[in-house]
C-alpha cells in the first residue's frame, strides 16, 4: 500500500465563507491620512492602538490599512462597528498623535471619516492582486468565524471563540494544574491562515494548533494579555517596567487604554498585583514557554488532525492536500579513500580549572557520551589549557570592549600564537550573557577569527552552594536555558554543554568524520553548492554564506568575497569561517547578489561536472523568482544544474495524519521519516522527521492533553518535523524524485549533529557560519 499523508493545507470555495466588513477611504480621508502621516514623520502611522481600540469596541479582529495609499479598504473588521463609535475612535486616536501640535494645525483631522460599512467577500479580495494584503489579513478571520460556528470534536467538546488577533481560543476549556503551591494554566489556540503552494495560482487554507501558557501570577515575563468582555475576546500589548525599589509595574504598551477611557468606553482592568485568577476574564500570556512548567510546550499531533477534520466539517468544500511517498533513503555503497587527518589542535581558554576537566572528560568518553560518534570515527584531538592573567575578570564579569581588546592583545594572543590552535573553546559566564555591547563573546570571536582561529564558548557552572549571587545576576532567558540544559538528562547527569562545545569546536575546523554520501541517480563527481542568505531586518542588510563540497569527499569549502572589487576565492571551511567572522561588514542587496553571482561563475572544482545548488528560503528576498507566488529573477545558476529551494518555517505545510490508513477520522501520525511529494505540485517535496523528544514521549501518542494524567502534562508535545524542497530549476541528470531523496538523505544523515536536520547538511553548515557571525548574532540577540 502506498503511504499517503494528510497536510494542513486545504483547497476550498471562498463563497462558502461569511463576509467581513470594510470601510473604504474617500479622497478626503486619504488626504487627511497623508497629512497625519507627514506630521508623524515616518512612512506608516502607529495603527496598533487604533486596532486595539476598535477590537475592544466591536469584540472581534480589526485591521487598519497603514499602507492606505497602495490600495485596499481603510479599515476592515469581522463585525460591523457602530458608525459614531468608529468615527469617534479615529478622531481620538488622531488627536493623540497630534497632541503636541497647535490646535490650528489639527483641522485636517476632521477629514478622517471613513465611508459607510460595506460587505467584504473572500472571493473578491483573493482574486484581486491589488488587495493581497487584505486577503491575507481578513480571509483567515472568515475561516476562523466558520470554524467557530460549531464545537470542535476533541477529547472534550471545544467551543472556539474568535479573539481580536484572529485566533480561535478554547476559552472555556483551559488546561489546569494545581498541586500544593504550584499552579499552571494553558489554553489551546487554533490559527487559520492563507498559504501558497509554489506557483499554484489559488491560495490554500491552513490550520495549526498552539498552546498558550497563561501567567498564574504577575512575576513572569509577558508581552500581551487577553481580556474577555461581553462583546468578545480582545488582546492587548503590555509590558513590565522595573521600579527603583526592585519591584515591577505592568502597564498597557499602547495608549489604547487611556484613549478608550477618554471615549467613555470604560476603564480597562488594572495590571499587576498578586495572583491571577486561573479562569478569570484577564489572562496574561507568557512571553516564552516557561521552562520547568508543570504544563509543557506543544499540543501534539492528534489535536492538529482533529482541527483539520473540524475545518472540513464546518467548511464542506475544504479538501486536504495529500502527499505521495517517494521512496527509501538509502545511500550508494561507494568506495572512498581513507585520507589521513592530522590531529586537531584545540585551545581551552579558562578562568576556572573545572572547564579543562570537563572538556577533557568529554573528549575521552566522546564515543560513549555522544551519539554522533557512536558509529563514526573519533578524531585525534590535542587539547591544551590556556590560562591568562585577569582571565576571570575579563571572561566572567562585565567589562568594557577596550579592556577586552587589550587583554586579548597582551595576554591571550601570545599564548594562542605559541600553541597555533585550529579552534578555541573559551569560558564565559551567565553574568555577561546579556548580549549588550560589553559581552566578550562577540568581540573575542571576531578577534580570534582575524588570527585564523574559530571559537566556541562554554559556561562555567558554579558548584552547589557557590553561586547564589551568580544566579540572581543571570538574565531570565539564560536561567531558563540553564535549567533546560540540566533537565535534558538527570540520570546520569551528562555534561551536555561540554560535549556540545567540543563537537561544535570540531565543526568549526571543518572536520567531517565521514564523506558526503550520495543516493541512487546522483553522479559520483557531483558538486553541491549551498547558498544560505541571512537577512538582518533591523538594518536591512544581508549575510550570504556559500559552501561547496563534492559527494564522496570530506572536503567542505567556503566562498570568501574578494576585497576592492576583486573576485573571491574558495577556501577551506575553517579559513572561510574565520574570514567571514573577522569581517564586521554586512552587505546590501546589490553586494549580496554580486557575491552570489561571482561564486556561481565557477561553482565546480572541475568544469562541466554535475552541480546541485541548494538555497534557503531567505534567498527569495534577493531573487523573487523563487517566490511561491508572483516574482521574477533567479540566482545565476548554470543551465545544466539543479536549483533547490529549502525551508522549514511557518509557511511550510505540516503533516496531520496518514490518509491511506485513516481517511475518515483523526489519528496519531507516528514516527514518519521519509520524502513525500505534494499532490498538487510535482515540484514540491517534503522531508518528514521526528525529534528525540517526539520519539521518546509516550503521553502524546493517541491522546490530547485533556486525556492524560496531571503528572504527564509536563511533557513536551511536538509536531512531526517538515522540510520543504522546491525544484526551482531542473538539471541535466537524475529526476525530481531522485533529487528529493538525495536532499532528504542529507537532512537525515548529518555529519556532526545528533538527530535529523531541518536543512540538508551542506546548507546547514553554511547556516552555522551565518548564525555565529559576531555582528549578525549581536543584532539578532543570538543564543549561546
Amino acid at each position: 500500500m502506498t503511504i499517503s499523508l494528510r497536510t494542513n493545507l486545504f483547497r476550498f470555495d471562498p463563497d462558502e465563507l461569511p463576509a467581513a466588513v470594510q470601510y473604504a477611504a474617500s479622497p478626503a480621508f486619504k488626504n487627511g491620512w497623508q497629512l497625519l502621516t507627514n506630521h508623524f514623520g515616518r512612512p506608516y502611522l502607529p495603527t496598533e492602538a487604533l486596532e486595539e481600540m476598535l477590537s475592544y469596541i466591536t469584540g472581534g479582529p480589526v485591521w487598519i490599512n497603514a499602507q492606505l495609499l497602495k490600495g485596499g479598504p481603510a479599515i476592515a473588521s469581522l463585525k460591523e462597528i457602530q458608525t459614531d463609535k468608529l468615527n469617534r475612535a479615529v478622531n481620538v486616536w488622531a488627536q493623540h498623535i497630534m497632541r503636541k501640535a497647535p490646535l490650528e494645525a489639527q483641522e485636517f483631522i476632521k477629514l478622517l471619516i471613513p465611508e459607510r460599512a460595506a460587505p467584504l467577500y473572500a472571493r473578491d479580495v483573493m482574486n484581486d492582486p491589488r488587495q493581497s494584503a487584505s486577503a491575507y489579513k481578513v480571509v483567515p478571520w472568515m475561516l476562523a468565524q466558520q470554524l467557530a460556528s460549531q464545537p470542535m470534536e476533541s477529547s472534550v467538546p471545544l467551543n472556539l471563540e474568535v479573539s481580536s488577533d484572529g485566533n480561535l481560543l478554547a476559552w472555556d476549556s483551559p488546561l489546569l494544574y494545581s498541586y500544593g503551591e504550584r499552579r499552571a494554566v494553558a489554553m489551546h489556540s487554533v490559527s487559520t491562515s492563507l498559504l501558497l503552494l509554489h506557483k499554484v495560482p489559488s491560495q490554500y487554507a491552513s490550520v495549526t494548533v498552539h498552546l498558550s501558557h497563561i501567567l498564574p501570577e504577575w512575576r513572569h515575563t509577558t508581552h500581551s494579555t487577553w481580556l474577555k468582555t461581553e462583546r468578545g475576546i480582545s488582546k492587548f500589548q503590555i509590558r513590565t517596567l522595573p521600579l527603583v525599589d526592585g519591584q515591577f509595574r505592568t502597564i498597557y504598551t499602547s495608549p489604547s487604554a487611556e484613549l478608550l477611557e477618554l471615549m467613555g468606553e470604560g476603564t480597562l482592568p488594572a495590571l499587576g498585583g498578586n495572583e491571577i485568577s486561573l479562569t478569570g476574564t484577564l489572562r496574561p500570556i507568557h512571553a516564552h514557554t516557561p521552562i520547568g512548567s508543570p504544563i509543557g510546550s506543544g499540543v501534539g499531533t492528534v489535536i492538529l488532525d482533529q482541527a483539520s477534520f473540524h475545518l472540513q466539517k464546518t467548511l464542506t468544500s475544504a479538501k486536504p492536500m495529500l502527499t505521495r511517498y517517494v521512496g527509501r533513503l538509502i545511500a550508494q555503497r561507494d568506495k572512498t579513500g581513507n585520507d589521513s587527518v592530522r590531529p586537531i589542535r584545540i585551545a581551552v581558554v579558562t578562568a576556572h580549572t573545572d572547564i579543562m576537566m570537563r572538556i577533557n572528560h568529554a573528549y575521552e568518553h566522546l564515543s560513549a557520551l555522544s551519539p554522533v560518534f557512536k558509529g563514526k570515527p573519533k578524531p585525534q584531538v590535542t587539547l591544551q589549557q590556556i590560562q591568562c592573567k585577569d582571565a576571570q575578570r575579563v571572561l566572567t564579569t562585565k567589562t568594557t570592549s577596550t579592556d577586552i581588546q587589550q587583554w586579548f592583545t597582551n595576554e591571550l594572543l601570545p599564548r594562542l600564537s605559541a600553541f597555533a590552535p585550529d579552534a578555541a573553546i573559551i569560558e564565559t559566564a551567565p553574568e555577561v550573557a546579556t548580549k549588550d555591547d560589553h559581552d566578550p563573546k562577540h568581540l573575542l570571536r571576531a578577534l580570534c577569527a582575524k588570527h585564523g582561529i574559530s571559537t566556541q564558548f562554554i559556561f562555567h557552572l558554579a558548584p552547589p552552594g557557590e553561586g547564589a549571587d551568580t544566579k540572581k545576576a543571570m538574565p531570565a532567558g539564560v536561567k531558563s536555558r540553564m535549567r533546560k540544559t540540566k533537565s535534558i538528562e538527570s540520570d546520569p547527569p551528562e555534561d551536555w554543554p561540554a560535549i556540545n562545545s567540543l563537537i561544535d569546536g570540531l565543526r568549526g575546523t571543518g572536520y567531517l568524520p565521514l564523506p558526503l554520501d550520495r543516493t541512487a541517480g546522483i553522479p559520483a563527481n557531483t558538486t553541491v553548492v549551498s547558498v544560505y542568505v541571512d537577512h538582518i531586518s533591523k538594518l536591512n542588510v544581508y549575510m550570504p554564506v556559500i559552501t561547496r563540497t563534492v559527494v564522496n569527499t570530506r572536503d567542505l569549502q567556503v566562498y570568501v568575497q574578494g576585497a576592492d572589487g576583486h573576485p573571491g576565492q574558495w577556501k577551506s571551511y575553517s579559513e572561510g569561517l574565520c574570514a567571514i567572522h573577522a569581517s564586521p561588514g554586512l552587505l546590501n542587496e546589490d553586494d549580496a547578489k554580486l557575491m552570489i553571482r561571482q561564486a556561481l561563475l565557477a561553482p565546480t572544482p572541475v568544469a562541466n561536472t554535475p552541480l546541485i545548488v541548494l538555497i534557503n528560503a531567505g534567498g527569495k528576498r534577493l531573487y523573487p523568482g523563487m517566490n511561491d507566488g508572483a516574482g521574477s529573477g533567479l540566482p545565476p545558476v548554470p543551465e545544466n544544474a539543479w536549483l533547490i529551494r529549502t525551508r522549514s518555517d511557518s509557511q511550510t505545510a505540516q503533516m496531520t495524519g496518514v490518509h491511506s490508513l485513516s481517511p475518515l477520522a483523526p489519528m496519531y501520525i507516528g514516527n514518519r521519516i521519509g520524502v513525500h511529494q505534494a499532490e498538487h505540485q510535482e515540484l514540491v517535496y517534503y522531508f518528514t522527521s521526528y525529534s528525540k523528544t517526539f520519539n521518546r514521549t509516550r503521553s502524546h501518542r493517541y491522546h490530547t492533553r485533556y486525556d492524560v494524567r496531571q503528572s504527564e502534562l509536563k511533557d513536551s508535545w511536538q509536531q512531526l518535523g517538515v522540510t520543504e524542497f522546491v525544484m526551482i530549476q531542473k538539471g541535466d541528470f537524475a529526476c525530481n524524485d531522485q533529487l528529493a531523496l538525495q536532499t532528504g538523505y542529507w537532512c537525515k544523515n548529518a555529519p556532526l549533529w545528533d538527530g535529523f536536520l531541518r536543512l540538508p547538511s551542506p546548507l546547514h553548515a553554511a547556516r552555522q557560519i551565518a548564525e555565529d557571525h559576531p555582528v549578525a548574532e549581536k543584532l539578532r540577540k543570538g543564543r549561546f
